[in-house]
């Protein structure tokens, strides 16, 4: 059986938002900024790639995560 886990991450940092958007919307960047240990697309998006739709998996040591990317909001928000 899956468990789910839902969860809110806030940070404070001097750099320009977008700059960030970027980083968190690209999982490809996510092991080299973040304890995370690998990155993988399982699935595109509608509109390709990590947009909505996505399929998102995270993996740091045994624990894997998979996320479905629901909402876009550029420069605000990644759901």
């Amino acid at each position: 059986m899956t468990r789910r886990i839902g969860f809110t991450v806030r940070a404070w940092t001097p750099t320009e938002r977008e700059a960030v958007f970027r980083l968190v919307a690209d999982g490809t960047t996510w092991p080299a900024w973040s304890p995370i240990g690998s990155f993988r697309l399982e699935r595109q998006g509608g509109a390709g790639g990590e947009s909505v739709g996505a399929v998102r998996v995270f993996t740091t040591g045994g624990v894997t995560s998979r996320e479905q990317i629901v909402e876009i909001k550029p420069a605000e928000s990644l759901t």
